[in-house]
């Protein structure tokens, strides 16, 4: 009670008094239930009038009356200046102001007033996390207290039965759903409830089949159907393959029924009446076949020929270049080219090295050197004379003929 006192304190200053007791929303256990009505008033011996609403006359009625205490509160003059005086009272609220929730339970609307003089002020009343919210302030004024945390009912404080539902009850279709209907995609079941006559809160299904049983909350809401979704991978589904499809559609014998709900709750639930459904089997869809997938690439040589390529400094023209066979077997001439690409653009001219190369081929690790490769440019799609190129291309093997050890040293630009 201390630090609901220095609470109010703050409160006090933004509004004519407060009441702290009861919060908005609080709930009890039943209508007869006395309540705790307290809080602080800015006059001493100043009537404070409680109040409820009653709905058949609808106004605001004094249901008991206390005065605020003669001398300030101890506690509130050490925190601020101007006195403030506690008043307090406990009584029941009579049945004539509690109003039924459409579910159970009932809810009356209370206030607290006070009248100094000629006018009656009104009690600012608070949430139940008020004093959290104090702690979220950016100055010390109480006028931002007030604004801040004051409740959403303010200045009444709007008081439950603790089992209070006002949340619906579910509304019932104005016309019988026609059917549901079941169609499988791969392995998930989809149940679609068909010509619904009203929107309900929160739909689910009871599928029963064979000694099977499940009951499924995962549906979505349309304006005139449900769709209620399944797996037939989960232990509990009343259909779990695609044998099971077809043997309930030639039997005809699976059951569906289907309910709305309000959202479930710890206190606020509430259902309507299960509603058994005709079926209509619409498909199976089987699961898409994965594409068989390509073989693999062949694996690297782990011996066989390695070919490399240098070129010696030239003139633009003409080039001496050197081939080289690092690997481990015979390289014949017949079974690959050259390639020669001036300036290194342009599409590459290409060499055959059958008559380049020994008859016998190149050796592993040996090397043979070829005189006077053409290295110059044309000037032109006129023809002319060769120019000279400032760099060149030359790569071995440029088909790709020959299954290397090594396949990325087999070019080089001089």
């Amino acid at each position: 009670m201390t630090s609901l006192r220095l609470q109010c304190v703050a409160l006090s200053l933004a509004a004519s008094a407060c009441m702290l007791s009861p919060y908005d929303g609080q709930r009890f256990a039943s209508q007869t239930t006395p309540v705790p009505f307290n809080g602080y008033n800015f006059w001493a011996n100043t009537p404070v009038s409680i109040r409820a609403f009653n709905p058949a006359t609808a106004t605001f009625e004094q249901i008991a009356t206390t005065p605020s205490a003669a001398t300030a509160d101890p506690l509130a003059a050490s925190m601020i200046d101007e006195p403030l005086y506690k008043w307090q009272l406990t009584t029941a609220v009579p049945p004539q102001y509690w109003v039924p929730g459409a579910v159970r339970g009932a809810r009356a609307r209370v206030k607290a007033t006070t009248r100094p003089g000629s006018t009656s002020w009104a009690m600012t009343s608070v949430e139940r996390d008020w004093g959290a919210c104090m702690g979220t302030m950016t100055t010390s004024s109480a006028s931002e207290f007030g604004q801040r945390c004051k409740s959403d009912h303010n200045p009444e404080a709007w008081i439950m039965t603790s089992d209070y539902c006002h949340e619906g009850p579910p509304p019932l279709p104005s016309s019988v759903p026609t059917r549901v209907e079941i169609e499988v995609y791969c392995t998930q079941v989809e149940y679609t409830i068909v010509n619904l006559g009203a929107m309900y809160p929160a739909a689910e299904i009871r599928v029963a089949w064979r000694g099977r049983e499940e009951l499924n909350r995962i549906c979505n809401e349309g304006s005139s159907s449900a769709e209620c979704f399944s797996f037939l991978t989960d232990t509990n589904a009343a259909l779990r393959s695609e044998s099971d499809y077809y043997s309930a559609r030639n039997a005809d014998d699976l059951m569906v029924a289907y309910r709305a709900r309000t959202t479930p709750g710890a206190t606020c639930d509430a259902v309507s009446p299960w509603v058994t459904l005709p079926v209509r089997y619409v498909g199976f869809h089987r699961c898409p076949t994965a594409p068989t997938p390509p073989p693999p690439p062949p694996p690297p040589a782990t011996s066989g020929p390695d070919l490399t390529l240098s070129i010696a400094p030239h003139d633009g023209l003409f080039a001496n270049v050197t081939v080289c066979n690092n690997g481990s077997t015979v390289v014949m001439g017949n079974r690959w080219y050259l390639s020669v690409r001036p300036n290194d653009v342009g599409p590459a001219s290409e060499l055959s090295m059958e008559s380049l190369l020994p008859s016998d081929g190149l050796n592993p690790t040996s090397c043979h050197t070829l005189f006077d490769v053409g290295v110059g440019t044309t000037s032109g799609t006129g023809g002319g004379g060769l120019l000279p190129s400032s760099s060149v291309r030359i790569c071995a093997d440029s088909r790709g003929q020959i299954l290397e050890t090594n396949e990325s040293n087999n070019c080089d630009v001089e």
